[in-house]
């Protein structure tokens, strides 16, 4: 049972994840067409790394509920 929730977690995670990259691109895409592409790039950078902790914390779930 607890490997079956860290797999879960995991792709909970990922596509939190992915939702975040996303964010970030949509907005790159339209801060630019605004002509600001400046702060595209800081809220692309800030939903990264938002993104990547995410990530980080499914990973760490699957890898402590199922040893992988």
């Amino acid at each position: 049972m607890p490997a079956r929730l860290g797999k879960v977690l995991y792709w909970i995670a990922c596509g939190i994840a992915v939702l975040f990259v996303l964010t970030g691109i949509v907005a790159i895409i339209v801060l630019s067409i605004d002509g600001r592409p400046g702060e595209g790039l800081i809220i692309f950078g800030s939903c990264g790394v938002i993104a990547l902790l995410v990530w980080g914390f499914g990973r760490a779930c699957r890898w402590v509920l199922t040893d992988e």
